[in-house]
């Protein structure tokens, strides 16, 4: 309903027509990229900041998402509106705990323009509990995400009851049959939870095996697949080996950035909780999709935040602090 009444404004003020949303949605889109240097300054510093732009900026997916009329250039942009404020917060605690309100405001529309943010407001929970309770205690943290939670509940609250959460979630479960066999109908616990159970209870390691293939399947459809488009600004024609060797890269430096900044997350917990709230957002978003209707545009949420990998990851790949041999042994 979110994006439905974005819409209803736009053809309002602007016109009912193609181009006028395409045209208001780009700018959403700049916007941003806008966003995502301040989430990657705010981390990394100015340098991975204005990688991670630039990248944004000339990202096929985000680009589409921008263009095409649906919601993913709007749950893109509400989504990182959300951890800026959520990383500004955690330098002013006590000044900016008063803005929960206003924060929970943003998280219930981005919950109504994609429901996947469901997903992240229940994982910033805990968060909240065991991060943010690190700058200002657990007490003025539970009262904050309480806040922020009613507040959310609010704007989510008139539009509950329209359509059944757990015929939707039937309707979704493993939606494409990647594991080779239908999982939606063989096993569907939303959908006949006492057939399901006892399917799992008969037949426990068959069930468990399919299961996994389907999360797998999930998982490669998601991550592993660039479906959009066949001409890309950056990666250029699909299927060549360009495609692939710069594809390569670009997993390589996301990769680095994300073991870097994970051991980084655990070594010093409490210096980290930046990139704790990325991960929250990482997980949160792919988890849902891992489990239900899973494809290559469901990964456009998520692709902010692999950029932002990336570039810390390139940056620190070559970075100038280190001597020249032991990055080009990096790259052997």
């Amino acid at each position: 309903p979110g994006y439905v009444r974005f819409l209803t404004l736009v053809y309002a003020t602007l016109g009912s027509s193609y181009k006028t949303v395409c045209a208001a949605q780009s700018v959403i889109g700049a916007l941003a990229c806008v966003l995502l240097y301040l989430v990657a300054k705010r981390l990394c510093g100015v340098r991975v900041a204005r990688l991670a732009a630039i990248f944004g900026a000339v990202n096929f997916h985000m680009i589409f998402a921008a263009a095409a009329v649906g919601h993913q250039a709007l749950d893109v942009y509400w989504t990182l509106l959300l951890v800026w404020c959520l990383l500004e917060y955690l330098e002013q605690p006590q000044r900016l705990g008063r803005w929960m309100p206003a924060l929970g405001l943003i998280l219930g529309w981005a919950v109504l323009t994609r429901e996947g943010n469901l997903a992240f407001w229940v994982f910033l929970i805990p968060w909240f509990l065991l991060a943010a309770r690190v700058r200002v205690g657990w007490r003025r943290a539970a009262l904050h995400v309480a806040v922020l939670s009613v507040f959310a509940w609010l704007v989510v609250r008139p539009f509950m009851g329209q359509g059944s959460l757990q015929g939707r979630m039937g309707a979704q479960w493993f939606f494409y049959p990647y594991a080779g066999v239908d999982i939606n109908k063989w096993f569907n616990p939303w959908r006949d939870g006492a057939a399901a159970w006892a399917l799992l209870a008969d037949q426990p390691l068959r069930v468990l095996s399919v299961v996994g293939r389907g999360l797998l399947g999930n998982f490669n459809a998601m991550f592993m697949n660039q479906g959009f488009g066949a001409f890309d600004p950056v990666f250029l024609l699909r299927w060549s080996t360009y495609f692939y060797g710069l594809w390569a890269y670009a997993f390589l430096f996301a990769f680095i950035g994300l073991v870097r900044v994970v051991w980084r997350a655990l070594r010093q917990p409490a210096a980290s909780l930046g990139w704790w709230l990325i991960l929250t957002v990482l997980v949160s978003r792919s988890l849902i999709h891992l489990f239900f209707e899973a494809a290559y545009r469901h990964r456009t949420p998520l692709e902010p935040y692999l950029i932002l990998l990336a570039a810390y990851g390139a940056t620190r790949l070559f970075s100038r602090d280190l001597p020249l041999t032991f990055r080009l042994n990096r790259l052997k």
